[in-house]
């Protein structure tokens, strides 16, 4: 799960061109994808430091 949690920073870059077209397009659901996919690109590190210590 932590060579995982590695890049999840990889779908901020990602997102950003969801969250573009899905408003350009007005398509929520494609806007909702690009701010889940910045949610868990940005909380990554927390996501890798609560797996550190549940792993103790």
């Amino acid at each position: 799960m932590q060579q995982l949690v590695i890049y999840l920073p990889v779908l901020i870059i990602l997102a950003f061109p969801l969250l573009y077209f899905g408003g350009q397009l007005g398509n929520s659901v494609c806007a909702a994808a690009g701010i889940l996919m910045l949610f868990l690109g940005m909380s990554g590190p927390l996501i890798k430091r609560l797996l550190s210590i549940i792993k103790r």
